[in-house]
C-alpha cells in the first residue's frame, strides 16, 4: 500500500513539474466568425490593473470542486461601462492532481458560451477574453465559469475530492479601461460590491457620544444601503473616521457634506461621493441644502424598499433574489430552470444542485410531498454500488440504484420529498450519483481518458411543489433572515439589545440587520436598549457575549455557553461528542389551539377543554420531555459543541403574543466578530432555521428544530389553509396526535356501548 501511494505521489509530482512550461504558454486565438466564441488573449499573471472591476464574490463563491462544477456570478455594469470595450480577466489555480489533457474550463456571458480552453494545473494562470461592446447590458449580467476536471492517477470516488480550481477574486473581473467610474447614482450602488474580497465593507462614521436616536437612524441607513447595493456579504463597522480600501462610508450631517463633493441622488438630503481609485464610495445623509437627517434617512429607506434590481434575465437569476427564484406552487417546473446540471456526465461522481425560494410563511411539516419526476439514464457496466442520492436541504430523501448490467433509462420516476424537509426562504435540492465501473479498479491511464457518458439527468425532469400551508411560526431563525415575524409584516420596530452601543457587539448586530434587509428587502426601525424590554414591546434581537447578556434572556431562549451546563436544567442531557443525540430538541408543548398567538377566533371553552384533556392524558401517560405548558421555555438539555464560535437562538416571548426574542451570543467579542464575519461571508445565512443554530470556527452552520411552536396568521382565513396547517401541526406533534386518537377511540367505544345498550330486548 505504501509503495503504491509513493509511486502515485511521485507520478503526480513528476507530471506536474513537466507540465509547468505548458502553463506559461498562451492559448492560440481563434476567429469569432469561425467559432462563435470570443478570442482569448495571452496575459502574464501579475498584479491586477487599477481599472479592473472585480467580481462581487468571495473566495468560497469562486471555488470549483469535483469533476464538474459551475458558478454563476452576478456582475453589475453601469450604463457608461456598457459603451466601452471590455476584457474579462480570470486568474485561477488548478490542483496539480488535475489531468490537463482531458480537463477544461468554459466561460459564459449571459448564458452564451464565449470560451472553452484546457485547464492548466500548477501555478496561477490567466485567461483574458475580449468582450465587444453591446454584449454586456446595464444592470446585472451573468458571468458563468464551468470546469470539467479529471484525475491524473486516481480513479476512486475519494480522488474526485482532490479536484479543484480556485478563481482568484482579487485578480479576476472585467477591465473597462476606465480610470474611475465617475459620478454614480443610487441605482449604481452595486458597484461598491465589486471588491474582490470576502465582504462588502459598510463603515458608519459617527462622532463619539452620538445619541441613540442617531444610531437608530444609522442602522436604518445601513439596511437601506444593503438593499440598494444587493450586498450579499456585508460587514458593518461603526467608527469615528472614514475607512480605506473597497467599500462605502456613510456620513451624517452638514460637516460631512462640507468635506466632500457629493452628487445629487434626487432624494432630499442624500448625496453620493463617487468611488475613489481604491473603490471607496461615500453616502452623505443630511446636506447643507436639506440638513434634516431623519428626513434624509426616511427618503433613503423608502427608495430602497421600492427599488428593484435591473439587468439581464440571466444576471438577475445569478443574483439569487427571492423574486427571481420563487417557486411557483402547484406547477411542474424543469429542474434546469433552477440551476441543475442536465448535460451528459462522464465522470465517476456526479454532483449538482438546484435552489429555489418558498414563501416566508410556509409551514414546513409532513402533511404532503413535493413530487420530483426524474427522467435520467445511466451507462452499462456500472458497479453494484452505483446509486443516486437525492437530498433536500441536507436531508436524504431518496436513493436509486444504478446497477443494471446493461444500463437503463429512468422515465418519469417519481421521487417524493416530504414538505417537512423544506423550509421558508431558500431551499436546495442536491443530487449525488456514484458511477464507478469495475474497470476503474485498475485505473489504466488510457481508459481513464475515456470520456464516454455515464449518467445524465434530462431537461424534461421536473419538480412540483403542492399548495402549502401558510402560517407564521416561532421559533424560526429563518425569520431573522427573511423578516418573517408578525411584527416585521406590519412594519413594527425591533428592539436591539446590546451591552454597549458601540464596539464589536454593535457592529455584529448591524451586520445581522444588513443581511436580513438584503434577504427580505425590508428595513426594520430599531429601538436601542441595554435591558430586557416588556414582553409586549415586540420583537427583540440581542447580540453580545454570554457574560454581558441578561441571564433571564439567555434562560428563556435556552442559550448556553459551550461546555457549560444548560441554563435552567439540573443535569445535562446525554451527548455524543458534544452534540445532541437528536436534531429535534425537547421543549414544552401545548395543544393546537393554544399554539396560536392571541387573539384567536376560536371558542375559548373548546380550547380549554381540549388542552385540559391533552394535559390530563400526558400526566396519566408518562412522556419524556413534556411538562407544564404555562410558560414558554425554549430549549432543555442542549449543550453546544466547544467549536461553536457563535450561537443563535430564538423563542416566542412569554405570554401569548406573536413576538420573537432572538439571541446571538459568543464566548467573547473576538469570537463574535469572527463568527458573524464567517456567517456573512459564506452560505450559512440562507440555511438558518429552527430554534437554535451554531456557527463553528470554519463557518459551517448547524441548526436544531424545536417541538413546540407559536403560530400566527399571515393569510386571509380559509378552511383549506387551516386544514393544511392543522395536518402539519399534527405531523410535527406526533405524541399529541397519538393521544388524541386514543381519546377519540375511547370516546367512540363509550358512545357505541351506550348506544347498543338501548337496542334489543331490554326486559331480559
Amino acid at each position: 500500500m505504501l509503495k503504491k501511494t509513493f509511486l502515485s505521489t511521485t507520478f503526480i509530482a513528476a507530471v506536474g513539474v513537466f507540465s509547468l512550461p505548458v502553463c506559461a504558454q498562451g492559448i492560440a486565438p481563434f476567429s469569432l466568425a469561425d467559432s462563435g466564441r470570443l478570442a482569448p488573449a495571452a496575459a502574464a499573471v501579475g498584479t491586477a490593473s487599477t481599472s479592473l472591476r472585480r467580481f462581487a464574490a468571495s473566495q468560497q463563491d469562486l471555488l470549483l470542486s469535483g469533476e464538474r462544477a459551475m458558478t454563476n456570478i452576478a456582475f453589475f455594469v453601469t450604463a457608461a461601462e456598457t459603451a466601452q470595450p471590455a476584457r474579462l480577466n480570470i486568474v485561477y489555480q488548478t490542483a496539480v492532481s488535475v489531468l490537463p489533457q482531458t480537463s477544461s474550463m468554459q466561460v459564459f456571458v449571459n448564458d452564451r458560451s464565449v470560451s472553452e480552453t484546457k485547464l492548466r494545473a500548477g501555478p496561477a494562470n490567466s485567461l483574458v477574453l475580449e468582450i465587444p461592446s453591446g454584449m454586456l447590458q446595464p444592470g446585472y449580467n451573468s458571468i458563468g465559469i464551468a470546469v470539467d476536471q479529471h484525475h491524473r492517477v486516481d480513479c476512486s470516488l475519494s480522488g474526485t475530492y482532490e479536484l479543484w480550481t480556485q478563481v482568484d477574486a482579487a485578480r479576476s473581473g472585467i477591465d473597462f479601461a476606465l480610470p474611475d467610474l465617475g459620478p454614480i447614482s443610487l441605482a449604481d450602488l452595486p458597484v461598491v460590491a465589486r471588491s474582490g474580497t470576502d465582504h462588502t465593507a459598510i463603515n458608519v462614521v459617527l462622532p463619539e457620544g452620538t445619541s441613540n436616536r442617531l444610531k437608530s437612524l444609522a442602522l436604518s441607513a445601513v439596511q437601506a444601503v444593503s438593499i440598494l447595493g444587493s450586498f450579499k456579504h456585508p460587514l458593518v463597522t461603526f467608527s469615528k473616521t472614514a475607512g480605506t480600501g473597497p467599500g462605502i462610508d456613510i456620513f451624517f450631517g452638514e460637516g460631512a457634506a462640507a468635506r466632500a463633493i457629493g452628487a445629487g441622488t434626487g432624494l432630499p438630503g442624500v448625496s453620493l461621493i463617487k468611488p475613489d481609485p481604491t473603490g471607496r464610495a461615500g453616502l452623505v445623509l443630511g446636506t447643507q441644502a436639506a440638513p434634516d437627517i431623519a428626513s434624509a434617512v426616511t427618503a433613503l429607506v423608502s427608495a430602497a424598499q421600492s427599488s428593484r434590481a435591473s439587468g439581464t434575465i440571466f444576471g438577475l437569476k445569478a443574483l439569487g433574489q427571492p423574486e427571481q427564484a420563487e417557486f411557483p406552487l402547484a406547477t411542474a417546473v424543469s429542474l434546469r430552470e433552477f440551476g441543475l446540471d442536465t448535460q451528459e456526465f462522464s465522470g465517476r461522481m456526479y454532483r449538482s444542485e438546484m435552489s429555489f425560494f418558498l414563501p416566508t410563511d410556509f409551514y414546513p411539516a409532513d402533511y404532503d410531498t413535493a413530487r420530483l419526476k426524474l427522467n435520467a439514464a445511466y451507462a452499462a457496466g456500472l458497479s453494484t454500488d452505483a446509486q443516486l442520492l437525492v437530498k433536500a436541504n441536507g436531508h436524504q430523501v431518496a436513493v436509486l440504484s444504478l446497477n443494471a448490467p446493461g444500463g437503463a433509462q429512468l422515465t418519469d420516476q417519481v421521487l417524493k420529498i416530504p414538505l417537512g424537509n423544506l423550509r421558508p426562504g431558500r431551499n436546495t435540492i442536491s443530487f449525488e450519483a456514484s458511477l464507478l465501473k469495475n474497470t476503474d479498479a485498475t485505473c489504466d491511464p488510457a481508459e481513464a481518458a475515456d470520456l464516454d457518458p455515464r449518467f445524465v439527468i434530462r431537461e424534461s425532469s421536473t419538480l412540483r411543489v403542492p399548495q402549502v400551508g401558510r402560517m407564521g411560526h416561532l421559533p424560526d431563525l429563518g425569520a431573522i433572515a427573511n423578516a418573517g415575524t408578525a411584527d416585521a409584516a406590519v412594519g413594527a420596530s425591533l428592539t436591539l439589545l446590546t451591552p454597549v452601543s458601540d464596539g464589536p457587539s454593535f457592529d455584529a448586530a448591524a451586520t445581522i440587520l444588513a443581511l436580513s434587509a438584503r434577504s427580505s428587502r425590508t428595513v426594520r426601525t430599531t429601538r436601542l436598549s441595554s435591558t430586557v424590554p416588556p414582553t409586549t414591546s415586540g420583537d427583540l434581537l440581542a447580540v453580545g457575549t454570554f457574560k454581558d447578556l441578561p441571564p433571564e434572556l439567555l434562560t428563556h431562549t435556552g442559550v448556553n455557553e459551550p461546555g457549560m451546563l444548560q441554563l435552567g436544567s439540573s443535569e445535562p442531557e446525554p451527548t455524543r461528542g458534544g452534540q445532541p443525540e437528536a436534531k429535534t430538541l425537547a421543549v414544552r408543548e401545548a395543544s393546537f389551539f393554544t399554539s396560536f398567538a392571541t387573539p384567536m377566533d376560536v371558542s375559548t371553552r373548546v380550547a380549554e377543554l381540549l388542552n385540559n384533556s391533552v394535559l390530563w392524558a400526558r400526566r396519566t401517560v408518562v412522556i419524556d420531555g413534556i411538562g407544564d405548558s404555562s410558560t414558554f421555555t425554549a430549549i432543555q438539555g442542549y449543550q453546544p459543541d466547544r467549536s461553536a464560535s457563535v450561537i443563535l437562538a430564538q423563542a416566542a416571548t412569554p405570554g401569548s403574543q406573536p413576538h420573537a426574542w432572538s439571541v446571538v451570543a459568543a464566548p467573547d467579542e473576538a469570537a463574535l466578530s469572527q463568527g458573524i464575519a464567517l456567517l456573512s461571508g459564506g452560505s450559512g445565512w440562507d440555511r438558518l432555521s429552527g430554534a437554535v443554530g451554531t456557527v463553528d470556527d470554519k463557518g459551517d452552520v448547524e441548526t436544531f428544530a424545536a417541538n413546540r411552536e407559536r403560530l400566527f396568521e399571515t393569510q386571509p382565513r380559509s378552511l383549506t389553509n387551516l386544514r393544511l396547517v392543522f395536518a402539519g401541526w399534527l405531523s410535527r406533534h406526533v405524541q399529541t396526535y397519538m393521544i388524541s386518537i386514543l381519546l377519540l377511540a375511547l370516546l367512540l367505544g363509550v358512545s357505541t356501548h351506550l348506544f347498543l345498550r338501548q337496542l334489543g330486548n331490554t326486559k331480559r
